[in-house]
C-alpha cells in the first residue's frame, strides 16, 4: 500500500528521522494509519568506498561499472552527486639548443553535478581517460614523438537521452619543438594545450578549452629577453603566456575540498627570468622545467587530470614534455 501519512507535526515523512525513539523505518502504523519509512540508495562498484556521514562516495580510476541497486526516496535522497575528470594532456619537448621551449598540457575537462537523479538501477558504466603522452624531441634532424591529448573519461548513468551519458573530455596536447626545424602544435580539448616557444617572434599558439569543461591554454611568450612554452589551460582559468600554468578548481565531493583539473605550465629558455610554473600542486598540473635540467618534464598527477609540464630549451639529453594526468569519476549519494 501506498504510504498514508503524509505530514507528523507538520513535518513531511521523508523528513523524519525518529519517532518516539524509533526510526521511521521500523514503524508501520500510525494512529491506524500505514507509515512508511523513508529509502535510500544502495549501489556498489569502484576502486574505493568511504562513507562521509549519512554518504558514501565511489571513486573510480579504472574503468568499472557503479552496480546500482536502489534508488532512495523523493529529494536529497534520489540525487547523485557525480564528478567526472578526463586525462590532461601531454606537455611539449623541446630540441637541443637554447631557442625552443614546450607548452604545458591542457587540464582533463571537468564536469560536476550535485542533484542528479537515477531513473533506473543496474550496472552504469564508467570510462576513465589515461593522461596524454609527453612529446620527446629528438636531434638531429629526426623528427621526435608527438605529444597526445588526455583520453575522455564517461559515465553512462543509465538515463535515456543525452543526459544519460556524461562525458569530460581529454586534455590538449601541448606544442612542442620536437625535430631540429619542425615544432608540433597544441591542441584543443577539456582545457587547450600552450604553444611552444621559439626562438622568433612566430612563437606557438594556445588552443581552445570546451565551454564548461575548461579554458584555454596561453600562446608562448617571446621578447628579446625569454622564450617560454604557454601554460596549459585549466578548469580554474586560461593559461598565461610567461609559463605559467593555471590551477583547477575545488571540489567537496568526497567530504574535504580538493582542487582538480590543473594545467601544466610551459617550459623555460635560458634567456628568461620566468620559472616554468605549473598550476597549483593540488590542482594536479605538472610544472614546466627550467633551462637545461637533466631530466623530463614534470607529469601531470594521475586522478586529478592534470596537464604535463613542458621541457624547458635543453642543449643535453632528455628533451620531452611531462605526461598528462589520468583522470577520475567520483559518485556520492545519501544511503542513511
Amino acid at each position: 500500500m501506498a504510504n498514508q501519512v503524509t505530514k507528523v507535526n507538520g513535518v513531511v515523512i521523508n523528513s523524519v528521522a525518529k519517532l518516539s525513539g524509533k526510526t521511521d523505518s521500523n514503524i508501520t502504523k500510525l494512529s491506524g494509519r500505514e507509515f512508511t519509512g523513508e529509502t535510500f540508495t544502495a549501489a556498489s562498484g569502484g576502486n574505493s568506498t568511504a562513507t562521509d556521514g549519512d554518504y558514501k562516495v565511489h571513486t573510480f580510476t579504472a574503468a568499472g561499472n557503479l552496480n546500482v541497486s536502489a534508488i532512495g526516496s523523493g529529494g536529497s535522497n534520489a540525487d547523485i552527486q557525480y564528478l567526472v575528470i578526463a586525462g590532461g594532456g601531454g606537455g611539449g619537448g623541446t630540441r637541443a639548443g637554447n631557442y625552443a621551449s614546450g607548452g604545458g598540457g591542457g587540464a582533463g575537462g571537468m564536469l560536476e553535478a550535485s542533484d542528479y537523479t537515477l531513473l533506473g538501477t543496474g550496472n552504469h558504466g564508467i570510462t576513465i581517460g589515461s593522461g596524454g603522452n609527453g612529446s620527446a624531441g629528438s636531434y638531429p634532424g629526426a623528427t621526435g614523438t608527438n605529444a597526445s591529448n588526455g583520453g575522455d573519461s564517461v559515465w553512462n548513468s543509465g538515463n535515456t537521452g543525452s543526459a544519460g551519458t556524461v562525458t569530460a573530455t581529454g586534455g590538449g596536447n601541448a606544442g612542442g619543438a620536437n625535430g631540429r626545424y619542425g615544432r608540433q602544435n597544441s591542441s584543443t580539448g577539456g582545457s587547450g594545450g600552450g604553444g611552444n616557444g621559439e626562438g622568433s617572434s612566430d612563437g606557438g599558439a594556445g588552443s581552445a578549452g570546451t565551454s564548461g569543461q575548461g579554458n584555454a591554454g596561453a600562446t608562448s611568450g617571446y621578447s628579446s629577453s625569454y622564450f617560454c612554452g604557454g601554460g596549459g589551460g585549466g578548469k580554474g582559468g586560461a593559461g598565461a603566456s610567461h609559463a605559467t600554468g593555471v590551477a583547477g578548481a575545488a571540489n567537496s565531493i568526497t567530504g574535504s575540498s580538493v582542487t582538480y583539473a590543473g594545467g601544466g605550465g610551459g617550459g623555460e629558455s635560458n634567456y628568461s627570468s620566468h620559472n616554468g610554473q605549473g598550476g597549483a600542486a593540488d590542482g594536479g598540473g605538472g610544472a614546466g622545467s627550467a633551462w637545461n635540467t637533466t631530466s623530463t618534464a614534470p607529469s601531470g598527477t594521475d586522478g586529478k587530470g592534470g596537464g604535463g609540464g613542458g621541457k624547458g630549451s635543453n642543449t643535453q639529453w632528455p628533451y620531452s614534455g611531462g605526461s598528462g594526468g589520468d583522470g577520475v569519476v567520483i559518485i556520492r549519494y545519501k544511503f542513511q
